[in-house]
Protein backbone atom coordinates (compact mmCIF):
# COMPACT_ATOMS: atom_id res chain seq x y z
CA UNK A 1 0.00 0.00 0.00
CA UNK A 2 2.63 2.27 1.08
CA UNK A 3 5.10 1.66 -2.01
CA UNK A 4 1.86 2.65 -4.26
CA UNK A 5 1.42 6.10 -2.43
CA UNK A 6 5.32 6.71 -2.12
CA UNK A 7 5.39 6.34 -5.92
CA UNK A 8 2.29 8.17 -6.69
CA UNK A 9 3.18 10.87 -4.52
CA UNK A 10 6.79 11.25 -6.30
CA UNK A 11 5.42 10.53 -9.66
CA UNK A 12 2.16 13.54 -9.85
CA UNK A 13 3.53 16.78 -10.85
CA UNK A 14 2.36 19.56 -8.42
CA UNK A 15 1.74 23.27 -9.28
CA UNK A 16 2.11 25.85 -6.32
CA UNK A 17 -1.27 24.79 -4.55
CA UNK A 18 -3.74 27.47 -3.26
CA UNK A 19 -3.37 25.77 0.75
CA UNK A 20 0.96 26.11 0.06
CA UNK A 21 0.02 30.01 -0.81
CA UNK A 22 -1.94 30.64 1.76
CA UNK A 23 0.72 29.14 4.37
CA UNK A 24 3.13 30.97 3.14
CA UNK A 25 0.91 33.89 2.97
CA UNK A 26 -0.13 33.53 6.80
CA UNK A 27 3.66 32.48 7.59
CA UNK A 28 2.72 29.23 8.68
CA UNK A 29 5.33 27.26 6.52
CA UNK A 30 8.70 28.29 5.78
CA UNK A 31 9.31 30.33 3.06
CA UNK A 32 11.91 28.27 1.44
CA UNK A 33 9.54 25.45 0.74
CA UNK A 34 7.04 24.85 -1.92
CA UNK A 35 4.11 22.17 -2.93
CA UNK A 36 6.76 19.92 -4.06
CA UNK A 37 8.72 19.97 -1.58
CA UNK A 38 5.99 18.83 0.70
CA UNK A 39 4.82 16.12 -1.53
CA UNK A 40 8.60 14.80 -2.01
CA UNK A 41 8.44 14.77 2.06
CA UNK A 42 5.37 13.26 2.37
CA UNK A 43 5.91 10.44 -0.10
CA UNK A 44 9.88 9.68 1.66
CA UNK A 45 7.33 9.07 5.05
CA UNK A 46 5.22 6.69 2.94
CA UNK A 47 8.38 4.66 1.48
CA UNK A 48 9.76 4.40 4.48
CA UNK A 49 6.15 3.31 6.50
CA UNK A 50 6.03 0.36 3.42
CA UNK A 51 9.16 -0.55 4.75
CA UNK A 52 9.32 -3.88 6.59
CA UNK A 53 8.51 -4.55 9.39
CA UNK A 54 5.96 -1.96 9.79
CA UNK A 55 6.75 0.63 12.89
CA UNK A 56 3.77 2.86 13.03
CA UNK A 57 6.18 4.58 15.77
CA UNK A 58 8.65 5.14 13.37
CA UNK A 59 6.04 6.90 10.76
CA UNK A 60 4.11 8.80 14.01
CA UNK A 61 7.74 10.48 14.38
CA UNK A 62 8.54 10.87 10.66
CA UNK A 63 5.43 12.71 10.38
CA UNK A 64 5.74 15.14 13.26
CA UNK A 65 9.79 15.75 12.37
CA UNK A 66 8.11 16.99 9.08
CA UNK A 67 5.59 19.08 10.75
CA UNK A 68 8.25 20.73 12.55
CA UNK A 69 10.33 21.06 10.13
CA UNK A 70 7.82 22.73 8.15
CA UNK A 71 7.41 25.36 10.23
CA UNK A 72 9.29 29.01 10.41
CA UNK A 73 12.19 29.02 12.05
Amino acid sequence: MYDGLAQALARTPVHESDTCRLSLDAGTLRADMDADDVRHLAAAIAWVGGQLPPDPDRRTRLLRMMLDGLRPR
